[in-house]
């Protein structure tokens, strides 16, 4: 545990700084303050921002979908399953929610779970890219390169120098034994990220490899 970390059982946390005591009746307010104080580095505040927004309003789902995704970053992956399931029994078609649901099950392995959390974030807000991105990501998981290679196109088309899409569309290629696109995707890349394609680079090489 790194000492910028607050534990898993000190949340809830006393709130230390004024700005956030200062805004307990605004649910809104305190949900923009805790993102301002996140930036900062300021942790421990950020989520007693996010638990005041809470304690105000229980229903502020983006608070709760705040303090999921800082579970996600600690890999307090249980706790981030409670915190997202929590907010989508308030809002069932919070895509966030289902998003960061969906994150939370890939890191534990629970593949089958994570793929249909993504599907419902991307049909909840089809033009996100990162969801859709990430949808390929879970489709990945399960060995469906056909499904994940779709979605990351759609990523493409929606982001055009969404360099993480084309990293994972080339890996996706590869996996399918079209190495014309692959190498495509790999250009592509080197024009958006000359580090990522490197990294790309070395990975199709694995893929090879292994395949061969």
């Amino acid at each position: 545990m790194s000492q910028d970390e607050p534990p898993v059982d000190g949340w809830p946390i006393e709130i230390s700084d004024t700005s956030v005591a200062d805004m307990a009746e605004s649910p809104d307010g305190c949900y923009l303050e805790g993102n301002r104080l996140w930036e900062l580095g300021d942790i421990r505040n950020a989520i007693a921002a996010f638990q005041m927004a809470i304690y105000v309003a229980p229903d502020h789902v983006p608070s709760h979908c705040a303090l999921g995704l800082l579970h996600l970053h600690y890999k307090h992956y249980e706790q981030a399953v409670e915190v997202f399931k929590k907010a989508l029994s308030y809002k069932p078609d919070a895509a966030d929610a289902h998003h960061g649901l969906g994150a939370a099950y890939g890191e534990m392995g629970r593949n089958e779970e994570a793929l249909a959390e993504m599907q419902q974030a991307a049909q909840l807000d089809p033009q996100n890219p990162s969801f859709q991105r990430d949808l390929g990501v879970a489709y990945a998981s399960l060995g469906c390169w056909q499904e994940a290679a779709g979605a990351y196109q759609e990523a493409i088309r929606l982001r055009p120098d969404f360099a993480l899409a084309h990293y994972s569309l080339a890996i996706a290629y590869q996996q399918l034994r079209d190495l014309a696109a692959a190498q495509q995707e790999y250009e592509t890349l080197r024009h958006i990220d000359r580090e990522m394609a490197k990294e790309l680079g070395q990975a199709l090489v694995e893929i090879e490899t292994n395949l061969a």
